[in-house]
């Protein structure tokens, strides 16, 4: 199976009022489309952009998870149909797979989950010298004396 991470912005007053509730809500959803989960945790609390459902603020909660293709269709519908749940995004997490194939996934409690890609080597642009202006005529073309 392909191993998925989902974005899921959530209600904040129901978070407020009870979040290890609203995060077995979260879980509750996965679970019952045969998702195995690896982690599911708080990622942020933001300020949104445009309001979604009437609500200025979301929770962000991350999970990646292992889950049977034809299951992301109904963890989406089971998402839109759900109070709490204001949006969520599915991507598959090639790089999480790529560690699962060197055997290093899922990581021991408290590490992060991949290391950050090192930064590519930045090109090195020699310098040019300065052009001199006396080579060339008026017309811009090398060799012709000036024309007067």
């Amino acid at each position: 199976m392909r191993i998925y991470e989902g974005m899921f912005v959530l209600d904040d007053a129901r978070w407020n009022e009870n979040p290890e509730a609203v995060m077995r809500e979260v879980r509750g959803l996965l679970e019952k489309s045969q998702a195995k989960i690896f982690v599911c945790e708080k990622w942020d609390d933001r300020k949104l952009a445009y309001p979604i459902k009437h609500r200025n603020r979301g929770i962000y909660v991350l999970a990646r998870f292992t889950a049977p293709f034809d299951a992301l269709r109904t963890i989406e519908r089971d998402c839109q149909l759900n109070e709490t749940v204001l949006r969520v995004l599915i991507t598959r997490d090639e790089e999480s797979e790529r560690l699962d194939k060197l055997g290093e996934f899922p990581p021991k409690p408290g590490e992060p989950i991949a290391p950050p890609p090192p930064p590519p080597p930045r090109a090195v642009v020699p310098e040019l010298p300065p052009e001199d202006d006396r080579s060339q005529g008026p017309a811009g073309k090398e060799g012709e004396p000036d024309a007067e």
